[in-house]
């Protein structure tokens, strides 16, 4: 989600009036338009959080169903049940990643 700001001194203008002068500088804006701001975006990493989670996640399930193969008495059908788990896991991260990427696009306009 991007945050406006003041073009001229950068102040955050969340929360204020759609149109008006900034409160640090006086200049003026207008959040439909955009004029006299910019929009500051969040950081790569806070954008994505969850998909990165999610793969995370995934790449856990595997290497412990793995691991536990290794021990277990029966392990294909650990490996399998990881394997599920884990499809499940990135099918879900694809849908977040898609979600993601609706929201940047709703966001650009």
């Amino acid at each position: 989600m991007d945050h406006p700001t003041c073009a001229q001194c950068g102040y955050e203008l969340s929360g204020l009036a759609a149109a008006g002068r900034c409160p640090e500088c006086g200049r003026g804006y207008d959040l439909d338009t955009g004029q006299g701001t910019t929009a500051r975006r969040q950081p790569w990493l806070v954008r994505h959080i969850r998909t990165l989670s999610l793969l995370g996640l995934a790449m856990v399930i595997l290497g412990c169903s793995g691991l536990l193969s290794l021990v277990g008495r029966n392990a294909v059908s650990l490996v399998l049940c990881g394997l599920l788990f884990a499809g499940v896991t990135l099918a879900a991260t694809l849908l977040s990643y898609l979600s993601e990427k609706e929201d940047q696009r709703k966001a650009e306009g």
